[in-house]
This record gives C-alpha cells, sequence and structure tokens, in this order.
C-alpha cells in the first residue's frame, strides 16, 4: 500500500490565494462603470518658430472621465511614463473587451 504525502501550504499562500478568489468574485459582483462626462484639455504650451514655422511646444494634453456615482472626494489621477502614452488606461492589457 502506497501512500502520498501532501505538502503543507503556507500561510501567506494561503492568504494570496483567498485574497485572489474574493477579487474575482467582486469583479464578477460590480456593475460597468456608469460614465457621467468624458472629456479633454490642453494647457499650457507656447509658440516657437522652427526653420521658419511656428511650432507648439511645452503643452500637456489630459483625458478626463467622472463617474454618475462618486465614491469618493479625492480624484484618481494616472500619470503615464516609460516610453508609453495615456492611451494604455483606455484598453486592457490583453486587448479584450470589458464590460
Amino acid at each position: 500500500m502506497t501512500t502520498s504525502r501532501v505538502k503543507p501550504v503556507s500561510a501567506g499562500a494561503m492568504l494570496t490565494l483567498l485574497l485572489l478568489l474574493a477579487i474575482a468574485v467582486r469583479a464578477e459582483q460590480t456593475a460597468p462603470l456608469s460614465i457621467a462626462k468624458i472629456g479633454n484639455i490642453y494647457a499650457g504650451g507656447k509658440y516657437t518658430e522652427v526653420k521658419g514655422k511656428k511650432v507648439m511646444s511645452g503643452q500637456v494634453y489630459a483625458e478626463f472621465l467622472i463617474p454618475a456615482k462618486q465614491t469618493s472626494p479625492y480624484p484618481v489621477v494616472m500619470v503615464h511614463g516609460g516610453g508609453v502614452t495615456g492611451s494604455l488606461y483606455m484598453q486592457t492589457p490583453d486587448g479584450r473587451e470589458t464590460r
């Protein structure tokens, strides 16, 4: 007769697994985000002359989405970097459709 031994799981691994499960369950129960207002703005910048042409530089472009139901008095500000653009916040990493 052979017996197999099951290795015990550490408390940290079990806690991580339970946390991931809770997040997955919560994600399934969450309704889609309803947007009240969406827009964009340019701020700052100045015109300089480059090779006889006026060129705008030093400006910043920002997009905003305001949820219909605000649950916090503070905004979430996401700043991109590392050679990518802010458009990465408007999609999922694997390109799938969101709800």
